[in-house]
C-alpha cells in the first residue's frame, strides 16, 4: 500500500480537524532595514521560508518557499529540500503583506532561484543559530550584488560564520542587524568564549578572545590625479600601511568582488 501526504493538507470538516494531529512550529528569523527572512520548521517535516523586502515609500515583494526538511542531530545539520515558490509583488501604494494579491506560483529550480539549503545547528548564548558554510553571493536574502573574498585565508568567502564573528568581535549585544537565522531557546547553553569555540568548530579562528593590538611598521603614500570634465584635476592621496600582524594572528584582508 502506498500512502501520500502533503504539506498543504486541509481537514474537510470539524471532526477531521479534531482527529488531525497538532503540528508544532519552530521559527528562525533575522530582520534588517525593510527586509528580512523567516524560516518556519513544522513537526511534520515541512517548512516555509519567507523572504520579504519593502520600499521606503511602499511596494515590495514577499517570496515564500515550501518543501520538506531533514535534521541530522548527531551531525548538527539541517537540510532543506524546496519544491515550490510563491511570489507576491506589491504595488507602490501598498505597504506590508496584502493577502488579496494573487501570487505567482512556480516550481523551485536551483539554477534560477537559489536559497541556502545547508545549515549547521549551533547553540550558544541562549540562542540556536542556523549557520550556513555556503558563501552569501548568489543566494536569496544574502546576496547584495557583491561578494567578499578573504585572500590570505585559503581563499574562503564571506558566509554566516563571518557574519556572526564580525558581530561578536565588535559587540554582539549592541548589534542591531545580524543577518543570521536564529531563535531564543530555554535550554542551557554555553556562555563563554571556550563554549563558543567548541560550538562553531573549525570556524573558531574567526572569533577573538580579546582585541588584536597591532603596530604600523610601514606607510606608503600614493598620489592620484583625477581629471574633471572642465579639464581641471583633483588630487587625492591614499595610504598603504603595513602592520606587524597578519593571518597567523587572525588578521585577514578582504576584497569586494
Amino acid at each position: 500500500m502506498i500512502s501520500l501526504t502533503s504539506c498543504l493538507d486541509k481537514p474537510k470538516n470539524e471532526s477531521e480537524k479534531l482527529l488531525k494531529p497538532i503540528i508544532d512550529t519552530i521559527h528562525y528569523s533575522f530582520k534588517a532595514f525593510n527586509n528580512g527572512i523567516r524560516l518556519d520548521l513544522y513537526s511534520n517535516n515541512c517548512f516555509k521560508f519567507h523572504f520579504y523586502s519593502y520600499g521606503c515609500t511602499g511596494g515590495g515583494t514577499t517570496e515564500i518557499l515550501t518543501g520538506i526538511y531533514k535534521k541530522f542531530p548527531k551531525q548538527r545539520k539541517l537540510i532543506l529540500y524546496p519544491d515550490t515558490v510563491k511570489y507576491y509583488q506589491y504595488p507602490i501604494d501598498k505597504v506590508g503583506y496584502q493577502p488579496k494579491i494573487k501570487p505567482k506560483v512556480f516550481p523551485y529550480y536551483a539554477g534560477q532561484y537559489r536559497i541556502k539549503t545547508e545549515y549547521d545547528i549551533v547553540k550558544w548564548g541562549g540562542k540556536e543559530y542556523l549557520l550556513s558554510p555556503l558563501r552569501n553571493k548568489g543566494y536569496k536574502g544574502y546576496d547584495f550584488g557583491f561578494s567578499i573574498k578573504i585572500f590570505n585565508c585559503d581563499k574562503l568567502y564571506y558566509n554566516d560564520y563571518y557574519e556572526l564573528a564580525e558581530a561578536y568581535n565588535d559587540d554582539l549585544k549592541s548589534k542591531k542587524y545580524l543577518r543570521c537565522l536564529s531563535r531564543k531557546i530555554n535550554e542551557k547553553t554555553g556562555q563563554t568564549y571556550a563554549d563558543l569555540c567548541k560550538a562553531v568548530g573549525k570556524w573558531q579562528f574567526l572569533f577573538l578572545e580579546k582585541p588584536i593590538q597591532a603596530k604600523v611598521i610601514k606607510v606608503k603614500r600614493i598620489k592620484e590625479k583625477i581629471k574633471n570634465p572642465d579639464e581641471t584635476y583633483d588630487v587625492y592621496y591614499t595610504y598603504d600601511m603595513t602592520l606587524n600582524k597578519g593571518y597567523k594572528d587572525n588578521v585577514y584582508w578582504f576584497k569586494i568582488l
